[in-house]
């Protein structure tokens, strides 16, 4: 027969090794967010990799103008590395119709 000071330190273990693991899922995924998919600057078509491209680099691209390349560096420090096209369309000045322009000169 279990005492009830024994069903609570049951309960507050529990407690305890659910709170752990959900600190670890979220450090898991603030940590996916912080590495980069890949890091190699540029791939075998010349396209730079636009998270790790510099602001230097970015406005070495001929289509790439100083707002365009501020907006994605500003995206990429808020809100982590570029994954999916979708997250590219968060850059101002990239929209539908120029992103397939884009994805001519970068990668992610």
């Amino acid at each position: 027969m279990k005492l009830p000071g024994e069903t609570r330190q049951i309960r507050l273990f529990l407690s305890l090794v659910l709170i752990i693991a959900g600190a670890l899922l979220i450090w898991q995924g603030a940590r996916l967010k912080s590495v980069p998919p890949s890091t190699q600057l540029q791939d075998g078509r010349g396209r730079l990799n636009i998270n790790v491209a510099t602001r230097e680099q970015l406005l070495e691209v001929d289509i790439f103008y100083p707002q365009l390349v501020d907006s994605a560096l500003s995206r990429r420090q808020k809100r982590g590395y570029f994954r999916k096209e979708d997250d590219l369309l968060q850059i101002y000045g990239v929209d539908n119709e120029s992103l397939p322009v884009v994805l001519q000169y970068v990668f992610y």
